[in-house]
């Protein structure tokens, strides 16, 4: 892409510079957020689905050192910004970004089974049909799904992590009766953060972590306040967006 399509960002107060299209998918607290639920510690292969320009993970591997990451990418222009901006933020020998349709791993070996120690997404989550579609194509991939894509984004993922390894992920609060109703939840454990926007107001996101090979149920932990009345984040909100602490599921 040339420079002119593209901006600098700054995220976790500036420690991360990003470039991302000006027009398109763009990440913002949705990325910052799932990478801070992934429990991975130092030496862990974590697995990201829909890598985008690497935002999540270049948080992931900024807040855990010495983890390796491996994304894949449908979208070729955004995978070579990913490259790029892993390079650029010091991580080009932590994060791998391969070429692939997410739901189409069947039709590689690139990845072997029970690889993985924890994985991750922030996956399409406009169902089709459903609102109007972006014109640009970069926003239509990346947001563009129904729950029968969900579901097999979180089929692969749990056969790419072992037993007791996690895929997390993080979705609009409207999608939460059907993601609880998926085959793959009621075999292993579900953990959900809802996130509000504000004290007692209806979370829009919600973050679902699942635990493979755990006892079958769904828990729900305290949801995480985003803002207070004034509109500022909440000190705990910060702590994550800004400094780059990890997101507790505690209960």
């Amino acid at each position: 892409m040339k420079a002119d399509d593209l901006t600098d960002d700054g995220f976790l107060d500036n420690r991360l510079k990003v470039l991302q299209p000006r027009k398109g998918y763009r990440a913002g607290l949705d990325a910052v957020m799932v990478a801070a639920a992934v429990p991975a510690k130092p030496g862990d292969h974590v697995f990201e689905a829909g890598i985008g320009t690497g935002v999540a993970a270049l948080c992931l591997a900024r807040r855990v050192p010495g983890i390796l990451i491996t994304g894949i990418e449908i979208n070729p222009d955004y995978a070579a910004l990913a490259e790029e901006n892993a390079a650029r933020n010091s991580f080009k020998d932590s994060i791998t970004i391969s070429t692939g349709d997410m739901t189409r791993l069947s039709d590689t070996q690139i990845f072997a089974l029970g690889s993985f120690d924890h994985a991750f997404a922030n996956p399409p989550y406009r169902e089709v049909g459903k609102f109007r579609k972006p014109e640009d194509a970069g926003r239509r991939v990346a947001y563009v799904i129904d729950i029968g894509g969900i579901q097999t984004w979180m089929n692969n993922l749990v056969n790419l992590v072992g037993d007791g390894g996690t895929v997390t992920m993080i979705l609009p609060s409207e999608l939460d009766e059907a993601i609880c109703q998926l085959s793959i939840v009621r075999e292993n454990l579900l953990k959900i953060v809802p996130l509000l926007p504000r004290e007692g107001e209806y979370p829009l996101r919600r973050i679902y972590q699942l635990v493979k090979g755990e006892s079958a149920s769904i828990k729900t932990m305290p949801g995480l306040v985003l803002h207070d009345e004034a509109t500022n984040y909440t000190e705990k909100a910060e702590s994550i967006l800004r400094m780059g602490e990890a997101l507790q599921f505690e209960d």
